[in-house]
């Protein structure tokens, strides 16, 4: 196994051009052209935000804006309990829904660290994306919820929803709920009124308004 594991180390990070019948020449080619493309994105961020801008003051807006990316608690409900409490399922629903989307931010901030670093070529998703943040504006593959639509307030309700739910999680049910929380309030509503009909002995569902 040691000899195994040595030999797997040993291996390079990346396959030589010739490996593949190329040109040695084809690793220049492919640099230059990452390297041009990344020139070009700094031109079009001057351009747009008419701001000079350097790496650093880049890497350090990434910096503070994955500092305040919210992190959700983990929530599991078994069928059992969500069939008791109708609420469990809407709870463990949003936590999702929130995890999925923190998921997303994140993903995106370290793609667009990477990218800053030249450690992997620019996209143009990625140069959107960061031009969006740089303009105080909510990147397009974030916006999931209706709510602020300036960057930096959009962070700040972000960590308002998913306090709400790490709130729910360690303390229990809320006295009282936040529609403006909820990613589906029509659904949270839904599941109110399945409790009050096991509550009022099955009652009919068409009969509530």
């Amino acid at each position: 196994e040691k000899m195994w594991n040595e030999a797997i180390s040993s291996f390079p990070d990346e396959d030589k051009s010739e490996v593949f019948g190329l040109s040695s020449n084809c690793e220049v080619m492919l640099t230059l052209h990452q390297s041009n493309d990344f020139i070009s994105f700094l031109q079009f961020l001057t351009v747009r935000i008419k701001q000079p801008l350097s790496i650093d003051a880049l890497l350090q807006s990434v910096h503070t804006t994955m500092s305040r990316i919210p992190s959700i608690d983990e929530y599991e409900a078994d069928e059992y309990e969500m069939k008791k409490e109708p609420l469990s399922r809407i709870l463990s629903t949003e936590i999702s829904f929130f995890g999925h989307l923190i998921s997303i931010i994140n993903d995106t901030l370290k793609t667009i660290e990477m990218q800053l670093l030249m450690k992997i070529p620019v996209t143009p998703e990625m140069s959107i994306a960061l031009f969006d943040m740089l303009d105080n504006k909510v990147p397009k593959k974030w916006n999931k919820f209706p709510g602020q639509s300036k960057f930096n307030n959009w962070i700040i309700d972000l960590n308002k929803k998913v306090d709400f739910f790490n709130n729910w999680i360690r303390r229990g049910k809320p006295d009282w709920f936040n529609l403006a929380c909820f990613s589906n309030p029509k659904a949270f509503f839904c599941s109110l009124h399945q409790k009050y009909i096991k509550i009022n002995n099955n009652i009919e569902i068409e009969k509530l308004t």
